[in-house]
């Protein structure tokens, strides 16, 4: 009775039933219970003796699978070798059901086997159309691999054949959440609370849409709720880490991660090290390279196997101009997650930084091949043709990123780089000026503008078009220059620009002293003009 917190008495009630009646259902039950309040080590322990009384409990199966989602890849492909020998088992006797194709389409969501998974829960599905876990489980992956709105559909099915099933609705609840529909939302998550009050992922998912609202109040009573229920489950303290850091209150959100050391321990090394990784991350965010080192030093001696560590201990030597001692911790983090990309493309902008090219194609074209989304990537890749003086290729590229993400302001930069590249300048003209509207402060992307105008004057035909692209040149190096007074680097090379244009030097200390970005001529212009749908 030690190990249960204050006020739980249907926990207390049923673990005195298990003990005074232990069997594979008792077990099962208890194991549900312990997962709904995220004691994931003791309900894995429980499906585990359930397991021992039956081994075809597919129940016990899926909870213990439920547990299992923060282990290792090698204690879930325990559970999956298992179920498999069960499954050739159930084969022989010709006594598959769809129960064993449900847990097996589960460990394989968990490992990220995501076509398996689908193709095994369709068989399930297909066996038993009217099995709410099914759908349920059908949900998780669609959910996974970004499908929302096709996973609240299949969600629905599930709670069409089990009403009263508050995980999925929770799930419901995540995906209006993902949709951007907090009002319904909370109103789903709500519901799951009323069926199961020590439901922990439902108390988190209502503080982040409390907290994502605006409403800290709300937001950190459903998380201290969660707190109160279990407060060893180290989720509720990042959940409050990560919101601390959106609001760049970094001391706050290291404060969390110390709560997390405080009450693990050295009991999960897995978990430590995510925790000081997360704390190495907030001081790259505080500029404070050298304690986000040491962190991510800590992080790796805790789990030598996580990839994220390295990947940021790169992107610091990177920031640094190390590019080589960069990519060899983006190879580090490669061979212990094979499918990061976020290291594959950064490392090949590293390789851009040393002009092998070969080298960066490569690491870029197995990004777009993990994820074909990745659009950082695709901007590399057109780096790279624009340094072979491929140009047909390299507009290609950031044509195929703009079409990934058609409002991010570095993207159109890029655009109205290949368009340039290609001579069709006034369409590189148009897309740094999108650019501009969506961000006024992308100071690459008026620097290229200012170029471009200040070569555009050397093009003009008569003292009139001359005349204009030289204002239109000095507007854009005051918007260079006011972007990076804001950003603290050098405005060494906009006041020079500037200067020569024929701007008065007490005209340009006044814009340094006194200058707003958002009133500048080319600005309003910009932001009257370019509607960003």
């Amino acid at each position: 009775m030690k190990d249960v917190f204050i006020s739980d008495y249907a926990l207390r009630e049923l673990i005195e039933k298990v003990n005074k009646n232990p069997n594979s259902e008792t077990y099962t039950e208890l194991a549900k219970f312990y997962n709904y309040r995220s004691y994931y080590n003791k309900a894995i322990n429980a499906a585990k003796k359930a397991i021992e009384f039956n081994r075809f409990n597919f129940d016990a199966w899926f909870e213990l699978i439920m547990a299992s989602g923060f282990k290792s890849d090698a204690d879930l492909n325990q559970i999956k070798e298992e179920l498999e020998k069960i499954y050739d088992f159930l084969e022989l006797k010709e006594e598959v059901s769809d129960a064993i194709y449900r847990v097996l389409a589960f460990i394989n969501y968990f490992l990220e086997n995501d076509g398996v998974a689908i193709s095994l829960i369709n068989k399930a599905i297909e066996i038993n159309p009217e099995h709410s876990v099914n759908y349920e489980i059908y949900g998780y992956i669609l959910h996974a691999i970004g499908d929302v709105k096709k996973a609240l559909e299949t969600f629905g099915k599930a709670i069409f054949h089990n009403p009263e099933s508050f995980r999925v609705l929770r799930m419901i609840a995540k995906c209006y959440f993902d949709l951007g529909e907090s009002e319904k939302a909370k109103l789903k998550v709500e519901e799951s609370l009323r069926l199961e009050p020590f439901f922990i992922a439902s108390w988190h998912l209502l503080g982040e849409i409390y907290l994502s609202i605006g409403d800290f109040v709300k937001g950190t009573q459903a998380l201290a709720k969660a707190i109160s229920i279990n407060p060893e489950d180290w989720s509720s303290y990042f959940i409050l880490g990560e919101y601390y850091l959106s609001e760049k209150e970094y001391d706050s959100a290291i404060a969390e991660m110390k709560k997390i050391e405080r009450i693990m321990g050295d009991k999960d090394p897995i978990i430590i090290a995510e925790v000081n990784n997360f704390i190495g991350y907030v001081y790259t965010q505080k500029g404070d390279d050298n304690e986000a080192i040491k962190h991510f030093n800590i992080a790796i001696q805790y789990n030598e196997e996580y990839a994220l560590p390295f990947y940021n201990l790169g992107k610091i030597e990177s920031e640094r101009g190390n590019y080589n001692k960069a990519i060899k911790f983006y190879k580090e983090a490669i061979k212990r997650d094979k499918f990061h990309v976020p290291s594959y493309t950064e490392a090949g902008f590293a390789y851009l930084n040393l002009k092998k090219t070969k080298q960066a194609e490569k690491f870029f074209l197995k990004a777009v091949e993990y994820d074909e989304n990745e659009y950082w990537a695709y901007l590399g890749l057109s780096e790279v043709a624009r340094l072979e003086k491929r140009f047909a290729d390299q507009l290609k590229y950031v044509e195929k990123a703009r079409e990934i993400n058609p409002k991010d302001s570095e993207i159109w930069n890029y655009v109205g780089i290949a368009y340039q590249c290609n001579k069709n300048f006034k369409a590189a003209e148009d897309a740094y000026l999108v650019s501009l509207a969506i961000n006024p402060l992308n100071r690459k992307a008026a620097n290229n503008l200012a170029y471009l105008y200040e070569k555009l004057i050397t093009k003009a035909e008569d003292e009139g078009e001359k005349r204009n692209y030289t204002k239109l040149a000095i507007e854009s190096w005051k918007v260079r220059l006011l972007a990076c007074r804001e950003a603290g680097t050098s405005i060494k090379g906009a006041v020079n620009h500037l200067r020569k244009l024929g701007m008065e030097k007490r005209e340009i200390d006044n814009l340094i002293r006194f200058g707003e970005i958002e009133e500048l001529p080319l600005i309003k212009v910009i932001a009257k003009e370019i509607v960003i749908d």
